[in-house]
């Protein structure tokens, strides 16, 4: 278990502008980025703006059950009262042992969702996440290379240099981060590339290793999904083979990137894209703005569209029982249902046995989105 402390957000200043400028066009093209009654917060993405149609609502306990404790996938979420971090992945979390694990896949500490510990607990468990495949990492004066999860020794210095890698990309790691792989065979100077590395040709062409052949990554956009530019290698024909296409065809973008583009925003699943249809619905995932990357042309046609998954179409709906607050706003409120209870003292709160530190602060507009009910009273 690892703290996670001074996660601050740094931009320049055209990604500031950037992102200003996506959000304030998502509020005027998004379909639902309008205000909404009461009645109607909780609504599918054929509702008109109003929702003035009952029958359009979605049934809570349904939704619970199907979509209402889900989070986008390819994020990093934790508990607002416990340091543990894991990695959503096919809806379950995947506990992280050590941040240098993170930064091998190029995940952005920006993106991580904090939530409840009702939340957390909803979310099915899954395998322990991993550096990710091309990650070079040395231990008690070995060298390696993860391959299809394993850790492969490199066998001298000559064969590290001949395969093209930089000594710089090596991060020194701890015996329990390295016995997290199994052990391979050993990379000599007559291997090939291991599965992971990303090589580039002479004439800029990116391709990523992969049961000894090659994928093809189309685009900036979906390379800097998942690797980083400082660890690529130069391809040379004294070391490679002309590798055959893979199959499996080209590198499709990571989970869980946000991007904008057609005047909507969107989040990437299974290689595909998810229009998010409003605001609101953006800031109930625990999506951060900052996080949008504007998409070209090109990438937009190239990701397919996903327009079944119920993620971005509906306000999630936080655990039963979760206490929550606006941003500016000091009035805490347990949520039950789509109904808010206010909670007027401190003596309530903790004749609950629950503390402050409980409680999860989300946007003024998506407090908004539900009826207020009683106060709650004093647990007697």
């Amino acid at each position: 278990i690892f703290m996670y402390t001074n996660i601050v957000n740094k931009y320049n200043k055209k990604q500031v502008i950037a992102t200003a400028f996506f959000v304030a066009m998502f509020f005027v093209l998004a379909p639902y980025g309008e205000a909404v009654t009461p009645t109607c917060t909780i609504f599918r993405a054929d509702d008109v703006p109003g929702c003035a149609d009952p029958k359009n609502l979605v049934d809570i306990a349904k939704y619970n059950e199907i979509a209402g404790k889900a989070f986008p996938n390819g994020n990093l979420i934790k508990s607002n009262t416990n340091p543990k971090v894991y990695y959503l992945e096919d809806f379950k979390k995947r506990p992280i042992e050590s941040p240098a694990i993170v930064e091998s896949r190029g995940l952005n500490w920006n993106s991580l969702i904090v939530t409840s510990r009702e939340d957390i607990e909803s979310i099915p468990d899954g395998e322990q996440l991993k550096f990710r495949d091309g990650a070079l990492l040395s231990n008690r004066g070995t060298v390696y290379i993860i391959s299809n999860g394993l850790r492969r020794p490199i066998a001298s210095p000559a064969a590290f240099l001949r395969l093209g890698f930089k000594w710089s990309n090596i991060k020194a790691v701890s015996d329990a981060e390295i016995n997290l792989h199994p052990l391979g065979d050993t990379v000599t100077a007559t291997s090939n590339y291991p599965d992971g590395v990303v090589i580039k040709t002479g004439s800029g062409k990116m391709y990523l290793v992969e049961d000894d052949k090659r994928r093809y990554i189309p685009s900036p956009l979906v390379f800097e999904s998942r690797f980083k530019w400082n660890e690529t290698v130069d391809l040379s024909l004294a070391v490679a083979p002309v590798y055959n296409p893979n199959p499996k065809g080209d590198v499709t973008i990571r989970d869980g990137v946000l991007i904008s583009g057609e005047g909507k925003v969107w989040f990437t699943e299974s290689g595909k894209k998810v229009p998010i249809y409003s605001p609101e619905i953006f800031e109930s995932l625990g999506l951060n703005w900052g996080q949008i990357k504007v998409a070209s042309s090109f990438d937009m046609n190239n990701i397919p569209t996903n327009n079944l998954s119920n993620i971005g179409k509906n306000v999630r709906v936080p655990a039963l029982y979760t206490l929550v607050k606006s941003q500016n706003y000091s009035q805490i409120y347990v949520f039950e249902g789509n109904v808010i209870r206010p909670v007027n003292s401190l003596d309530i709160l903790t004749s609950y046995a629950f503390r402050p530190e409980h409680v999860i602060t989300i946007p003024d507009r998506l407090i908004k989105q539900y009826s207020i009910g009683s106060p709650i009273p004093v647990n007697r």
